[in-house]
Parts: structure tokens; C-alpha cells; sequence
């Protein structure tokens, strides 16, 4: 991490922001005091590439409102808004986002809307990547939370230095952060933990619990469940997404699990159930799918989610 402590958000500022909209000039005491919090609720984009674009800029705007709102005290709601407006957006819009909430992290005069924006870092962090130019500069403003010494900032910083690393290894979220997720991450502990719990059931109807978070892959899932349950060929284990109508689908190593939990919820109108080893319809609630694992070893698992939906899961030697 000490690599990024060399890496100036003024400098970038200088190369990237739309200096020419703001009409100003690039004097350093200028260039910092736009990168410092701001009361307006409004505000033009920040980066030269999202100014430019007439579709970008309309969704920033929109973005910016909704998280300042969210800020200032507002309701999750609006939180929900601006990541349902960035959701699919193009790598600059993911920039102008992190930037933007870079600013009003900034020297702001409230304590309480400091620390909310620091958790809107963290909820980003699980949600979209910065891209390769920005993620340096992004990175040391987030080490530089470390130092801080006051409200939530040096332990969301301590998790987001690692875990914007990460999702910029494993690319954006596919889908929409799920209500529990999005809870834990807003409510992160002292401990820094924002893993939920999954359950992972056994064709015996018994089942074991696993914690996973926004970053956790069916790849670290299944060598879990596998260590868990003690099998002998890892290999031919695997989990599968089941429909309620008893379609399968193998899960990619490289799937985020709480994408997974997240289709679940956002899936077709049908009530979905659990499916048990032999289609047994177990009720798993509304929204809710299964899973199916293989194993060679004869054992059987499943997945399930404490939130909105489930799954199973079963396995043939």
C-alpha cells in the first residue's frame, strides 16, 4: 500500500478534471479546493471525460444529488437510487462516482455525514471498479483514512484499501447488491466485519453455516464446503444454480456468491422453492432458488441464503 502514498489526487485533478466548464485556473490552492466537501446539493461533473458526454453527465448529476442526499442524513432509498443509476455504467461514470464522494469526504464539517460517506466508499468498493488510470490516485486517498483519527474512516479505510484491490481484480458486480448485503456494509462493525451468513445444507436435511461477504467467490465457497465436509476429490464438487422448475445451471468459480443471492431476489415473478435431493419442493420463500452440488465422494450440499432466498444442493457418487 505504501506504493499509492506517492500518488497525488491533485495531480490527477490537474490532468482529468473539466477545468474549462468551471472556468478556473489550475493554481494548486484551486485545484484543492475543489477536491474539498461542498455544501450544494448540485453539482456539475468533476472529470473532463463524463463533462463531455451529455448522457454521463445527466446520470453523475443524478448520482451526486442522491448520494449527497444520503449524506446529509437522508433515507437508505437514496443510496439504493444512485447505485440503481450506476449499475452497468461505463468505467469514467465509476470514476466521476468515486471522485465525487472523494470530495465530500474531504474536510466535511459534519462528522456524522463524514462517516456516511466513508461507508458509500465501502458499498462502491463491492460494487463497481475503478478504472486502471484512476485506482492509484483512489487508493491513496483511502490510505490516507488510515491516519485518520476520527469516526469510521480509518476502519472502512483499512478494509477498502484491500478490497477496491480486489473487485478491480474481479470487474464489476452483475447484479444490484441485495437489501442484507447492502446492510451489512452500512452497518460494519468494530471489528471490521461485513460478511453475512450462508447456509449450506446437506441432503439429510442438516446443514452447516458459512459467512461470506460482497467480495467472496462460488470458487472460495466451494473450497469451504469442501473443507468443511472433509471430501477427498475436490475436484468433482461443484455447486449448481437450480430453477424451481428443475432447470441447472453450473456456477462459475469466478461468480460473486452474493450475485448469486441478489438473482435470487430480482428473479422472474414465480414464487421459488427449495429444492431438496429428489425435487422434494421445500418451501424456501418468495424469490428464493436451489443449487445443486456434485461431489465424487458421495456427500451432498447445498447453499442458502439468511436473507431472501435459498437454495440446495446434492451430489452423486
Amino acid at each position: 500500500l505504501d506504493f499509492f502514498t506517492d500518488c497525488s489526487l491533485l495531480q490527477y485533478a490537474e490532468e482529468e478534471f473539466d477545468w474549462n466548464r468551471k472556468a478556473l485556473l489550475r493554481g494548486k490552492s484551486v485545484i484543492d479546493k475543489v477536491l474539498q466537501w461542498t455544501s450544494s446539493s448540485k453539482a456539475p461533473p468533476l472529470t473532463l471525460r463524463v463533462s463531455r458526454d451529455k448522457k454521463l453527465a445527466t446520470r453523475a448529476a443524478a448520482i451526486y444529488e442522491a448520494v449527497f442526499s444520503y449524506m446529509e442524513g437522508g433515507r437508505r432509498e437514496y443510496l439504493c437510487a444512485a447505485l440503481s443509476i450506476l449499475h452497468g455504467g461505463k468505467e469514467e461514470l465509476c470514476d466521476e462516482v468515486y471522485a465525487q464522494v472523494v470530495r465530500q469526504t474531504s474536510n466535511n464539517p459534519s462528522q456524522e455525514s463524514e462517516d456516511r460517506g466513508w461507508r458509500v466508499l465501502l458499498v462502491l468498493s463491492a460494487f463497481v471498479a475503478p478504472s486502471r488510470r484512476f485506482l492509484p490516485y483512489l487508493m491513496s486517498y483511502v490510505t490516507s483514512g488510515l491516519d485518520n483519527d476520527a469516526g469510521v474512516a480509518p476502519l472502512v479505510a483499512e478494509i477498502a484499501a484491500h478490497k477496491i484491490m480486489v473487485i478491480s481484480r474481479q470487474g464489476p458486480r452483475r447484479n444490484m447488491l441485495c437489501d442484507t448485503e447492502l446492510e451489512s456494509l452500512l452497518s460494519i462493525d468494530v471489528g471490521g466485519n461485513a460478511a453475512i451468513t450462508l447456509k449450506v445444507w446437506y441432503v439429510d436435511g442438516k446443514y452447516s453455516n458459512f459467512r461470506v461477504d460482497s467480495w467472496s467467490t462460488i470458487a472460495e465457497l466451494n473450497a469451504q464446503a469442501v473443507a468443511r465436509l472433509g471430501l477427498q476429490y475436490s475436484q468433482s464438487f461443484a455447486l449448481f444454480d437450480v430453477s424451481s422448475k428443475g432447470t441447472e445451471r453450473v456456477l462459475s468459480p469466478s461468480e460473486r456468491v452474493l450475485d448469486i443471492v441478489s438473482s435470487w431476489n430480482s428473479s422472474s415473478h414465480e414464487p421459488k422453492k427449495k429444492i431438496g435431493p429428489r425435487g422434494g419442493g421445500l418451501h424456501g420463500g418468495s424469490g428464493s432458488s436451489s443449487s445443486r452440488s456434485g461431489s465424487g465422494d458421495g456427500r451432498s450440499s447445498s447453499s442458502n441464503s439468511d436473507g431472501r432466498g435459498s437454495s440446495s444442493s446434492s451430489s452423486s457418487s
